[in-house]
């Protein structure tokens, strides 16, 4: 036990010890890491999100209408290590990164940010994370920052240091070094001791990078290198000290220590709730500040008094509700947000903090009615989830990963999708003026589309959306979708509510046989007490969207792509629409003769135009084809790309492959023997059947399990509801 308490002690000893940096010392750091150490609070937040949340994903790199809607994954920031963790959706994690970059950019500077959410969003779990994580990463190497500490040589100034002793010889602030030890309570850097017309001749001394330095001297976000001031304390402390000794000894006292967030002490992050109340009395150190007193013969040389504010300068100030006392702590920042300056007494604290408010929308207006504040603040929501999948990633984190077990594959991303419905307007603006025919979208989605807009929240673009529809969907278009959703999730089914419910489901339905399916979801959300959170319309839709993507599965699962010879089809089919009719002619791409009659042509044409069309219009086809051939491909041959590379090769093999896959399915549909091989799949009775059909049923069962992660009976079970529910016949042309 002994050497278990001295090991910890050890520990404790390392993990609270500061290190006093001599100035001297510090600038060589500088001259070192110069952009690490000179920063600000804003600057060190935005490297703290980029720390923790890598960067993000586009699935669609080579779209040209990309509006670079992100796939961050948050969960180092929000999630892991945490007590209560925090899922933030693609829109809010998009919106945040967007404000992190204009911290980095000074662009924040004299704002506060203002996080607005319902009750039940999560925002206080949202604050209380970022901010155990800020505590955090400033005790890391790449989190470090600096403030200032003094260690001042009593015997320099002629004072016998004896006559500062009280009773206490052991006095912490006199120790056995005969010094005077104070502390910055302001947080100052370092640096702004210098005076601001020596501070360039400093840097430019040190620092050897003229690029680096450059930086420096021109971009906003290093101006406070040169531009701030010394704190009152500080400012009067060099004061004083030069009256006795020469600008260098006072450099020899000047220290740099690592600045440490500490939330339960105050430093450097300071959180209120409503119900704290405003203190305006000074705070100090008596015993301090007679010290000071006797060192330099006067009470009013340096007076060691600051304010609450003070003590999270370059830190963060957080208002978690803005009721009771907090109404007052806010006008009472407002003076100091817009000049950076608060008022202790006559003295001026200078005042560089990151401020946050969180608020509910309808306690909005006492920032938003207030003239002073409109232009002072950056509004953030932080509304009930809009994506389902981080709607479902709540789920499993509740109930652990392994509750995906009980489901199908979708199932819990369908319930999720009934959740987040609830949260959705009725009607979307950009929706209606970007699709003009929602009707032509009844087979898949609601009446509002509501399916639709979850999609594109979520980040997918639906390959099922018509060619007209993605071709208006440009960026300005995505933009103003995106901006919309941003605005969403102010009311239905909070976080809370979402979880009773989803337990409820779970109780009922985790004890039956078989996996937890569609119908059950729909099921349950048209009986239960929850029914009127979802329209009746909408779980149609749902269960219709279901089955689309579950036939597209299936029948993906079930297509055997043969690159080689669908290839040389269309290679084939190219030249042939270029000769005369019943002409023998080999063809340059692949080397095969080929007789070029309405047979070869029509049989071809069946993959590329699968619906029924007249002899005219597929004359009009070859003769549209022939001449993209002629006036775009042959150019683009000419200038050194292979046939298979083209525009007009991708778009025939596209248009090939989806033919192909859409009738993959129809010699099975009507078979019964086809239903029962995927019943007897894996027991002796599998090997009854012909070659060909258990060679065909194990290709899709396993290509099911490899491709979608579904299990050997989950594949099965899946399988059967398809041709049960005659998914064919349901979605024809699909």
């Amino acid at each position: 036990m002994n050497q278990f308490l001295s090991e910890i002690s050890g520990d404790l000893k390392q993990e609270h010890h500061i290190e006093l940096i001599p100035f001297a010392n510090f600038l060589q750091e500088i001259a070192k890491n110069p952009k690490h150490i000179f920063r600000n609070i804003n600057q060190m937040v935005h490297d703290m999100i980029n720390h923790y949340i890598p960067q993000g994903i586009n699935e669609y790199p080579n779209d040209p209408e990309s509006i670079n809607f992100i796939k961050y994954n948050t969960n180092k920031l929000f999630v892991e290590g945490l007590e209560t963790p925090f899922f933030a959706d693609r829109l809010l994690a998009n919106q945040l990164i967007q404000v992190i970059r204009s911290l980095r950019q000074g662009v924040m500077k004299n704002k506060m940010l203002v996080f607005v959410g319902p009750p039940g969003s999560g925002k206080s779990t949202f604050l209380n994370n970022f901010i155990e994580k800020l505590e955090h990463y400033s005790r890391t190497e790449k989190g470090v920052m600096f403030d200032t500490a003094w260690k001042i040589n009593i015997q320099k100034l002629g004072v016998n240091w004896k006559n500062l002793l009280d009773e206490n010889p052991e006095s912490p602030i006199i120790p056995k070094d005969k010094n005077l030890y104070m502390v910055c309570p302001g947080h100052d850097h370092p640096i702004i001791h210098i005076p601001k017309s020596a501070r360039k001749n400093l840097l430019s001394s040190i620092i050897e990078d003229k690029d680096v330095l450059d930086e420096i001297y021109n971009k906003k976000e290093f101006s406070w290198v040169l531009e701030s001031e010394s704190c009152p304390i500080c400012s009067s402390l060099i004061r004083q000290l030069l009256k006795s000794i020469s600008p260098k000894e006072v450099w020899s006292m000047l220290y740099a220590r690592h600045y440490e967030f500490a939330r339960k002490l105050g430093e450097g992050i300071s959180v209120y709730n409503s119900g704290d109340p405003v203190n305006h009395t000074p705070k100090g150190n008596r015993e301090l500040q007679r010290r000071l007193e006797l060192l330099f013969h006067s009470s009013n040389a340096v007076r060691y008094q600051f304010s609450d504010i003070a003590l999270t300068n370059n830190g963060v100030m957080a208002i978690m509700d803005v009721k009771s006392h907090n109404i007052e702590r806010l006008e009472n920042l407002h003076g100091v947000i817009s000049d950076g300056i608060h008022k202790v007494g006559n003295m001026e604290e200078k005042i560089n903090s990151l401020f946050v408010t969180l608020i509910n929308p309808e306690d909005l207006s006492v920032i938003i009615n207030h003239k002073s504040f409109r232009d002072r603040v950056s509004i953030i929501q932080i509304p009930y989830v809009r994506d389902y999948k981080t709607e479902a990633d709540i789920y499993k984190n509740g109930y652990g990963h392994n509750v995906e077990d009980k489901f199908l594959p979708n199932i819990l991303e369908s319930f999720a999708k009934v959740v987040v419905s609830s949260r959705l307007s009725k009607n979307s603006k950009e929706i209606i003026h970007w699709i003009k025919d929602p009707k032509k979208y009844q087979h898949l989605c609601d009446d509002h589309l509501k399916i639709l807009r979850m999609e594109l929240y979520s980040g997918n673009l639906p390959q099922w959306l018509h060619a007209k529809d993605l071709s208006a969907l440009d960026k300005e278009s995505r933009r103003a979708i995106i901006g919309e959703g941003e605005s969403q999730g102010q009311s239905g089914l909070s976080g809370r509510e979402s979880l009773r419910i989803f337990d409820s489901f779970y109780r009922q339905y985790r004890v039956q046989q078989n996996y937890i399916t569609i119908d059950n979801v729909i099921t349950f959300f048209r009986d239960s007490v929850f029914k009127s959170s979802v329209t009746s319309n909408f779980l149609d839709s749902l269960k219709n969207y279901y089955d689309y993507n579950l036939l597209q599965e299936i029948k993906e699962a079930m297509y055997y792509y043969n690159d080689t010879q669908i290839s040389k089809e269309i290679m084939n089919y190219l030249f042939a629409v270029n000769v005369e009719m019943d002409s023998v002619v080999e063809c340059p791409y692949t080397k095969e003769k080929i007789k070029v009659n309405l047979d070869f042509l029509i049989h071809i044409e069946k993959q590329l135009i699968p619906e029924k069309i007249s002899a005219y219009e597929r004359m009009t086809y070859r003769k549209e084809t022939q001449m993209i051939y002629i006036t775009q491909t042959l150019n683009e041959i000419r200038s050194g790309k292979k046939i298979q590379d083209t525009k007009q090769f991708m778009a025939l093999l596209a248009d090939y492959n989806i033919s192909i896959k859409q009738f993959v399915l129809e010699p099975f549909a009507n078979n019964k023997n086809f239903r029962r091989a995927i019943q007897d799949y894996e027991t002796p009775n599998f090997k009854s059947y012909d070659k060909r059909l258990t060679e065909e049923v194990n290709y899709l069962i396993q290509n099911l399990v490899e491709k979608y992660n579904y299990s050997l009976e989950g594949a099965k079970q899946v399988t059967i509801y398809c041709l049960d529910e005659e998914l064919m016949k349901k979605f024809p042309n699909n």
